[in-house]
């Protein structure tokens, strides 16, 4: 795999993670962005009508990216609008290498990352970018910790706490005692709280004892491979649902997987199975299994 596809493959699962994550969006902006210029790049240097300075610039990794969207455009590596989205990817990186926050919107982010899977020829990543989990950035207020000030009695609250600790690992006690030695279990059937044990017959013929036990038959482990992912990373889901969050487990076409006995049919009418892999269970669609026999 070329460093260009590992800087795709990298950018779209730092995509589907990032949720309204300003700091995710960035770095998969970023990683988008990277790739593209080394497609551009790899491209320009066979192009015979390169210029000898541009070339110097292109090979010592100093050209601009002005020249370089222009040089793009004249090749037919990107049109006019592609041109211009790249310019304004370049503003962003320079702005969060200054450590502002990335200002593009998860749909902005979005359509950057198709542009350039289509231009890097990775046409598959496309449907792995529009799946994305929704999963919006919640922010949970911190409690303000407690000061621990004497009371109006001159004691701690700590104090109170050990206290009321030390009454119930008392009274559990003696409540453990009190069960033991009036035979607690007799004295809860005898009012009810207990069922009757059950008796349970022992073999007494001979043939029985010496006749040998028939072990119970353990079912079957069914197994199945991953498939259908079109060369793209795949993720195993905590529920049934593409919104769920994801196993750390990635997954990919060919990988054996063993089924689980469960299945569900989500609102959208996909039909999803439990499996495990590489020591993770989580739903995959069943779509994405080819079952073995």
């Amino acid at each position: 795999m070329s460093e260009i596809d590992q800087r795709l493959d990298r950018g779209v699962e730092i995509f589907r993670r990032a949720g309204d994550d300003s700091a995710l969006l960035g770095a998969a902006l970023l990683t988008f962005h990277g790739a593209l210029e080394q497609y551009i790049d790899a491209e320009l240097r066979d192009r015979p009508e390169l210029g000898a300075e541009e070339r110097r610039l292109l090979a010592a990794g100093r050209l601009g990216w002005p020249t370089r969207a222009k040089l793009a455009a004249q090749a037919g590596l990107l049109n006019p609008e592609q041109a211009r989205q790249a310019l304004e990817a370049t503003r962003a990186r320079i702005a969060i290498a200054r450590g502002a926050v990335c200002a593009w919107p998860v749909s902005a982010v979005e359509s950057y990352g198709h542009m350039v899977a289509l231009r890097c020829g990775r046409r598959e990543l496309i449907r792995w970018i529009d799946q994305r989990p929704e999963r919006a950035k919640q922010t949970v207020a911190r409690p303000i910790p407690p000061v621990w000030e004497p009371d109006q009695r001159g004691r701690f609250p700590i104090v109170r706490v050990g206290v009321t600790l030390l009454f119930l690992v008392t009274l559990v006690a003696v409540a453990w005692t009190l069960y033991t030695r009036l035979d607690g279990p007799r004295l809860l059937r005898s009012i009810g709280a207990l069922p009757a044990p059950t008796a349970v017959r022992l073999p007494t013929d001979p043939a029985e004892l010496s006749a040998p036990s028939t072990p119970t038959p353990l079912p079957a482990t069914r197994t199945a491979r991953v498939t259908g992912l079109g060369g793209g990373p795949g993720w195993l889901h905590v529920t049934a649902s593409f919104d769920s969050p994801t196993r750390a487990i990635r997954l990919a076409d060919g990988m054996a997987v063993t089924l689980r006995d469960e299945q569900q049919t989500d609102s959208g009418g996909t039909r999803w199975r439990l499996v495990e892999a590489g020591g993770y269970a989580g739903w995959c669609p069943e779509n994405n299994l080819k079952f073995d026999k």
